[in-house]
């Protein structure tokens, strides 16, 4: 299966759910800045970088995780990437899309404004990190979830 996390410009939660799904986050603690920064993807997409999909790694289940940013566009490339899968021989229920949306809070979004779309990266990046840590068990539980639904496929 393909899944894809997706938030607003593809920069933080869905970046920070796609890390916690393959273990490059921790789910027992809230990173610090560092752990955040080593990541190679985290506050680092631009506008142009929307709509495209950026493979991060194969989980445990031997799913494709993904990310990207969307705009206010989600559920239009869901059906476009859905009908193409479907032109190639992918079955709609093999692409999960999963929105990370619900996990971020105003500190995140003010954050992730001033660092991407104002280019003001040394002000936004602190803020969007902070954002990110006071909104990161909300994330984890949204990954728990997710990869539960994949443990319960497998009976593991």
């Amino acid at each position: 299966m393909i899944v894809v996390y997706h938030c607003w410009g593809g920069s933080h939660s869905s970046v920070t759910a796609a890390s916690i799904h393959l273990g490059l986050l921790p789910t027992d603690h809230i990173p610090s800045k560092e752990e955040f920064l080593e990541l190679g993807f985290y506050d680092r997409q631009w506008n142009v970088d929307h709509g495209k999909i950026f493979e991060l790694g194969i989980d445990e289940y031997g799913n494709q995780i993904c990310f990207m940013g969307r705009e206010f566009s989600g559920e239009i490339i869901e059906r476009a990437i859905k009908g193409i899968g479907l032109i190639y021989g992918i079955a709609p229920q093999e692409i999960k899309f999963v929105d990370a949306m619900p996990c971020v809070n105003l500190v995140m979004m003010l954050g992730g404004s001033v660092s991407r779309a104002l280019h003001l990266i040394a002000i936004g990046r602190p803020v969007v990190i902070k954002g990110t840590q006071q909104c990161y068990s909300k994330i984890v539980q949204l990954v728990a979830g997710v990869k539960g639904e994949f443990a319960g496929m497998t009976g593991t």
